[in-house]
């Protein structure tokens, strides 16, 4: 008995799509020989199988095969079995049985090995920005790993952060610690009189803290995708948008990965638990910013009236008022 076609780990479950080999099927045995119902039956089983762990592969059951293809919950066997068994052949066509008991389409097992190294290969191609973007904050040479070194490093680690064994560093500076950079340190010590000093200084404070927010989240992403993981035993993918999103609007990795445990402990099993997270870690976040928020709704203090800001008349006193009159008189005759 065979080997299995796929390694154990490669898991597609987030591939919404699954590759056509036009040519190929079109030329092929199922093409040609299948009828419409064995062909319906079979493609059902290849986009199951595509969603299976590991990809390409269906469990050696006949209930299970059947209700896959579209024959089950029809008698006490669970699957309507003439109905299958009518299929079975054609829509099995194919597929093997491997030594773990399990049966492994050969066309779909080389498409998922495919996709699973592009995914590898995005994943190594993120670690390389991130130690290049590293470099240029401690002015050092960046060392990047190859594909099958980074790889190699992934399955014996489970980490796609590569640490090489030496790093190169400016004399006298430590590994772990970023250089200042030059525009800061040639603004320090001076004052504040110069204006175009100081708008150049605060460009270069701006720039370096806009730096290390890219690579605050990063990190909470990365440790966000690492505690859901080993909560849920299933692959996070730390591009997702909604899971950026979530670390953007303040929701932390411990608070994500608490929202996956309380998926699976709910009675009703959730069959996404990762996306029922985010999702409900996010809303509960918005809904505690609404209510430390401070209150809209208390009356806006009124204008004041017409009365309130005329100025108040003030009596004038008769005599001083005629004795101002026979003044102006006697100026008048002069």
């Amino acid at each position: 008995m065979p080997a299995p076609l796929v390694p154990a780990h490669i898991d597609l479950r987030d591939f919404q799509f699954m590759p056509l080999d036009v040519v190929r099927l079109r030329d092929s045995s199922m093409a040609l020989k299948a009828n419409g119902d064995e062909f319906r039956a079979a493609v059902m089983l290849w986009c199951v199988a595509w969603h299976q762990v590991p990809a390409g592969s269906l469990p050696n059951d006949e209930c299970d095969l059947a209700t896959y293809a579209g024959y089950g919950k029809r008698s006490r066997l669970g699957y309507d079995k003439s109905g299958w068994e009518k299929v079975r052949e054609g829509a099995l066509r194919g597929f093997k049985l491997c030594d773990d008991n399990r049966i492994y389409h050969s066309v779909i097992a080389e498409k998922a090995i495919e996709a699973w190294d592009g995914k590898l290969k995005l994943r190594h191609k993120r670690e390389c920005e991130r130690i290049k973007k590293a470099a240029q904050r401690a002015e050092t040479t960046p060392s990047y790993p190859t594909f099958d070194e980074w790889k190699e490093h992934l399955a014996k680690t489970g980490e796609d952060k590569w640490v090489p064994a030496s790093q190169g560093t400016c004399e006298g500076q430590s590994a772990n610690v970023p250089r200042e950079s030059h525009s800061l340190r040639e603004h320090k010590g001076q004052g504040t009189g110069d204006r175009g000093q100081g708008t150049a200084l605060a460009s270069t404070l701006l720039s370096v803290e806009a730096s290390t927010h890219v690579a605050t989240e990063a990190d909470a992403i990365a440790r966000a995708c690492h505690l859901m993981e080993e909560a849920s035993g299933e692959h996070v993918n730390p591009s997702r948008e909604d899971l950026v999103l979530a670390i953007r609007e303040g929701v932390t990795p411990e608070a994500l990965r608490d929202t996956v445990l309380e998926a699976l402990a709910s009675k009703k099993r959730k069959t996404n638990p990762i996306a029922w997270a985010i999702a409900t870690a996010r809303s509960r976040k918005t809904a505690t910013n609404r209510t430390a928020a401070p209150s809209k709704s208390a009356a806006p203090r009124a204008a004041p009236t017409p009365k309130a800001i005329e100025p108040k008349r003030v009596r004038a006193d008769p005599t001083i008022v005629g004795g101002i009159l026979t003044s102006l008189k006697e100026a008048m005759r002069w």
